[in-house]
């Protein structure tokens, strides 16, 4: 698959109506996925999900947090640390920090360790992100909270899902309580804290207070077809943005299926909006 002849041998012969988008990496390079969604569109192939922009906007996440806190959307602090045989890290930002590769999604490169209280540990982690991950280290202000995720679905016309929420039910402590890669696909670790993707009790108001920050989020990043988006909600009721996913996992029983039918809308039904939404904003 990851071959360019291949895939232009297989559009040409095949003549697709609209290309179904669930490409995550194009040669082993997460990158690369913004660069198969431009090849579709230079052959005039119609395609599901978000366009060029937003996917580079979101899948560089410090541009997608510049952006939005332009437009008064809480991002942490952060400062991105380029891959270079000289590391000299000079910050003011404030412990604990999580560092994260720049690039890359569904928390890979992300685990406990990537929580860090000094600059001693700040450096290993960030050497780890450089010569294991081969991306730049983003580093950014840890934010105690609630691991809240925003599914939102539509090009124009945007519709926000009920919001779901990464608990913790076995002791961990606060600082820990954070979506790594194991705490989000590997059974026995979820088994093992007791770790559950639910439906949250919120009022209304801060529910809709999600929605509204999610919409202002999804249409400053250029997002389309549909997105989720992962926030963190503080003790007192604040919201920040992480980052953002466009054309997120899609299986029958993921976060973002299982918030669409919360909205009354069924998986078939869902499968079949995204693919109207993909020829909608092709025509």
């Amino acid at each position: 698959m990851d071959n360019v002849g291949y895939l232009w041998r297989e559009i040409t012969t095949q003549e697709p109506a609209i290309v179904f988008n669930q490409v995550e990496q194009f040669n082993g390079q997460a990158f690369q996925e913004r660069n198969f969604v431009g090849f579709l569109e230079m052959m005039g192939i119609p395609y599901t999900g978000t366009n060029v922009s937003g996917i580079i906007l979101s899948k560089n996440k410090d541009v997608a947090k510049k952006i939005l806190a332009h437009h008064k959307i809480n991002t942490p602090h952060f400062l991105v640390i380029p891959k270079t045989k000289q590391l000299n890290i000079d910050h003011t930002l404030r412990f604990p920090l999580i560092v994260k590769p720049r690039q890359e999604d569904a928390s890979y490169g992300i685990s406990q360790h990537s929580l860090v209280y000094d600059n001693i540990s700040l450096e290993k982690r960030v050497r780890y992100i450089f010569n294991i991950m081969k991306d730049d280290a983003l580093v950014e202000e840890y934010i105690i909270g609630r691991e809240i995720y925003s599914g939102l679905l539509g090009n124009e016309t945007i519709t926000c899902f009920p919001p779901r929420e990464m608990i913790f039910k076995n002791s961990i402590s606060e600082d820990h309580k954070i979506a790594t890669f194991q705490a989000k696909w590997n059974e026995d670790y979820r088994k093992k804290w007791g770790i559950q993707n639910i439906f949250p009790k919120l009022s209304p108001r801060l529910q809709e207070k999600i929605q509204d920050e999610s919409l202002r989020a999804y249409r400053a990043l250029s997002l389309e077809g549909y997105a989720r988006l992962d926030l963190r909600l503080t003790p007192d009721e604040k919201i920040f943005f992480l980052e953002a996913n466009p054309n997120p996992h899609l299986a029958r029983d993921e976060d973002f299926a299982l918030s669409a039918k919360k909205f009354g809308i069924s998986y078939e039904d869902l499968i079949q909006k995204i693919i109207e939404l993909g020829l909608e904003k092709n025509n």
